[in-house]
């Protein structure tokens, strides 16, 4: 676990208060996504060389608070409209030597930090961060354990007024963490992460199930003996979900992708394309209304001596490596992606330019190719976009509003907006 390192639509659908109006809600919304799904991203062009794309407009800087005079961070992001968008990460309290949870909110013109609650005195930190069409809105991470000497899971709710911390299972009396979470039109929540196995002395696959309120462990498979781990997770209109992330193959003696796919009853592995014999992770994975998924990671170029950007693609029949382009010759690795009812889709993370300084880096897919956009950096030596969103692909939010990006830069919180428009040529 990490220890730190102006729209004003409203949603289309209000949030119901009663239980029989919420599911005719969710049945008039699951016929009417049907519906676009058809009109919309069918299937995937002809794949085209990546280009640099100067026809987007660059993504501004959006002033964000931070907590405390030290470190913050901020690593997920979730909209739920153009005027409720939230975050997550964790900020260094230096009174207690340890950090602790950060959520703050957008409420359509400025970033606000959130109260969020902590257990116990140690480490907390919160990866990521999920919103339902109702406002309903779930976070995980980790927390140190002082008594146990451990690493345990974290998941907290909004429940439309404040943060609670719901209770939550782990694997063992080892460390549990989780590092990123999604939700469905059932109203349940999957939770993804690794834990540790004692027996084993590696890192397994640890995927969760919320409904309820209830948390229960759902078996989850591994690749090979040695450590597995899941970063990302994103799920399809139907129900189905994907689960991405890497694992240890002895026989390269280096990490390769890990796809997990969960098909209503169990969640199993899909054979997923590496570049080369050395590293590849995969860090982020989203779906759109047409069942076409993409997952982002970075992957080890031995020719050049640095990492270069990961981007796979599920055409409905199996997983494939899309072109994607780098920026300069030193380090680049993407961290998140998230994709829209047209099927343009958005990519975030980093690059070392000349001065060895990391800058945000920000990637979209046309529809042909992929492109890198402009984006913004402070004056640090750290610039990171860790986490994107442009709300859930159950929402028809998701045609008009903006692009969100997070991270950090410094010690200093950083969030990122796209243009109004977001689209480019």
């Amino acid at each position: 676990m990490p220890t730190l390192s102006h729209v004003n639509e409203e949603p289309v659908f209000p949030t119901c208060r009663v239980a029989g109006q919420r599911y005719a809600a969710r049945f008039v919304l699951i016929v009417l996504l049907l519906s676009l799904s058809v009109l919309g991203s069918t299937g995937l062009p002809a794949y085209a060389a990546a280009r640099n794309g100067l026809s987007c407009n660059p993504w501004s800087l959006v002033p964000s608070p931070k907590a405390g005079t030290s470190s913050n961070e901020l690593e997920g992001v979730a909209v739920v409209s153009a005027s409720d968008v939230w975050t997550v990460g964790s900020y260094f309290n230096l009174n207690l030597n340890s950090s602790q949870t950060l959520i703050e909110h957008w409420n359509s013109n400025n970033w606000q930090v959130v109260s969020s609650p902590n257990v116990g005195t140690g480490n907390n930190d919160l990866s990521g961060v999920a919103a339902d069409l109702f406002g309903s809105v779930w976070a995980v991470g980790g927390f140190t354990n002082s008594a146990q000497g451990n690493d345990q899971t974290l998941i907290e709710h909004w429940n439309g007024s404040s943060w609670q911390v719901v209770s939550s299972p782990n694997v063992g009396n080892s460390n549990n963490d989780l590092n990123a979470v999604a939700v469905d039109l059932s109203g349940g929540v999957w939770a993804v992460g690794d834990y540790f196995n004692a027996t084993r002395n590696h890192q397994q696959t640890l995927i969760e199930r919320g409904h309820g309120g209830n948390w229960q462990v759902v078996s989850s498979p591994n690749a090979g003996k040695s450590d597995n781990d899941l970063k990302g997770v994103a799920v399809e209109i139907s129900g189905d979900a994907w689960a991405v992330g890497s694992y240890f193959d002895p026989k390269f003696a280096s990490f390769r992708t890990l796809v997990e796919r969960w098909d209503g009853s169990s969640w199993n592995i899909m054979p997923s394309p590496n570049v080369g014999k050395s590293d590849n992770w995969l860090s982020g994975v989203t779906v759109d209304l047409a069942g076409n998924a993409w997952a982002v990671g970075e992957y080890f170029n031995p020719a050049q001596g640095n990492f270069q950007t990961l981007i796979e693609h599920w055409d409905g029949r199996s997983w494939y490596v899309i072109p994607s382009l780098n920026v300069g010759i030193g380090d680049n690795q993407l961290n998140d992606v998230t994709v829209d009812f047209s099927g343009n889709a958005w990519a975030v993370g980093d690059y070392t330019d000349p001065n060895n300084l990391f800058q945000t880096l920000v990637e979209h897919w046309n529809g042909v190719g992929w492109q890198v956009v402009p984006s913004a950096n402070r004056r640090a030596r750290y610039s990171l976009l860790l986490g994107v969103d442009m709300g859930s692909i159950f929402s028809p939010v998701r045609v008009i509003s903006r692009v969100w990006a997070v991270g950090y830069s410094g010690n200093q919180t950083l969030t990122e907006a796209s243009p109004n428009q977001v689209a480019c040529s």
